[in-house]
């Protein structure tokens, strides 16, 4: 096969990615994902059990009325703001092709998402990084906002990726530093909050409050986090119209099936079931970040406001020993703005299983 020359420039490129695939780790324990620790509201099985021959037999609804209507519901917009995807990483990929040329510029803070990265690279295009700083727990500070500001103007960048809260650091950026990136660049912005229900699950505080006419602001979100279905692939955008309308004319039109559709509306539904998930999953998360801190030699990063945790050992390899142990975490060892400081990420998951991570790495830690 003779690829085109965007498929060939995104093959040379190594970026770096916790995903594994070609592996079967059937037999692991596994905390390198980001899934809930708790099961999507028990309504969606009875949605399940109402499905009829139509809903496979039949395409499904290429508008997405009653679940933008829900949404719209949720973030006080108007449906006309919404987009949806095959999960929020369809627009991750999306975006570029949208807003850039081949040849232009990306921004983005690191360590973050890896498919920031990933979806620029397949452009043909660069990406700048802006490197926050270990000893600050990477906490993106107004001073690395700053600098982010300067290096968009001075390298002509086209777009911004913000992650919010950070993956996999699980910090915070708030909504005056991403304000002030939007007064002082002519970038397009994207936010992605896929772990934003961790921190607001009332969505008061997202930065669709932001948008108010910009048409360079596009706000992400995904039900595969805090809502427990990273299954079904379900995700959506929330911009000004205008931006919103050139989303929805380049999107596929049967890009989200029946059956996700009506689970996803199901579970939009029972945000009481969302905000519970949130306080259990915080409970357990504390009580892991305490075992963890209290292990010898282990570094656990700041104080992070999601379900995931990046720690790594003063001078063991925790990968690669805890691979040897069948316990697969993320591994961010090469990830841009972590090289070479052998960080791992782990996501918090129900008491028995964080408690026999904690045993393991009590074990490798002796």
């Amino acid at each position: 096969m003779n690829p085109n020359r965007l498929i060939q420039s995104y093959l040379k490129e190594k970026i770096s990615s916790y995903l594994y695939k070609g592996e079967n780790f059937r037999e692991f324990k596994r905390f390198d994902m980001g899934e809930s620790a708790f099961p999507f509201t028990p309504r969606a099985f009875e949605e399940l059990k109402k499905l009829s021959e139509e809903d496979f037999h039949d395409y499904p609804d290429p508008c997405l009325f009653e679940i933008k209507k829900r949404i719209a519901e949720l973030f006080n917009v108007k449906p006309a703001m919404i987009t949806t995807a095959c999960g929020s990483d369809e627009l991750v990929e999306q975006i570029p092709r949208i807003v850039m040329n081949e040849g232009d510029k990306a921004l983005a803070i690191v360590p973050t998402f890896f498919r920031f990265l990933d979806s620029v690279s397949r452009m043909n295009c660069e990406t700048v990084l802006i490197k926050t700083k270990e000893e600050e727990d990477f906490a993106i500070t107004d001073e690395i906002i700053n600098l982010a500001i300067k290096e968009a103007n001075r390298n002509k960048v086209k777009l911004i990726w913000i992650c919010n809260p950070n993956n996999p650091t699980g910090t915070i950026i708030s909504s005056q530093q991403i304000k002030s990136i939007l007064d002082a660049t002519d970038c397009f912005v994207v936010v992605d909050e896929a772990l934003h229900e961790f921190v607001d699950p009332t969505h008061k505080s997202s930065a669709v409050n932001l948008i108010n006419g910009r048409k360079n602001l596009i706000v992400l979100r995904t039900l595969s986090k805090a809502y427990g279905l990273a299954g079904i692939r379900f995700g959506f955008g929330i911009g000004d119209e205008d931006t919103i309308n050139t989303f929805e004319r380049f999107r596929l039109p049967y890009n989200s099936s029946t059956i996700s559709q009506k689970i996803a509306l199901t579970v939009l539904k029972d945000q009481e079931h969302l905000r519970k998930t949130i306080n259990q999953t915080n409970k357990l998360k504390s009580e892991l970040i305490d075992d963890l801190s209290g292990i010898s030699g282990l570094h656990v990063v700041g104080q992070t406001v999601t379900n995931t945790i990046l720690l790594k050992h003063v001078s063991k390899d925790l990968f690669e020993e805890l691979y040897k142990k069948k316990v697969l975490v993320a591994d961010f060892r090469k990830a841009n703005g972590l090289e070479d400081k052998k960080y791992v990420r782990v996501v918090v998951r129900n008491k028995p299983m964080n408690d026999f991570l904690v045993k393991v790495l009590r074990e490798i830690c002796l």
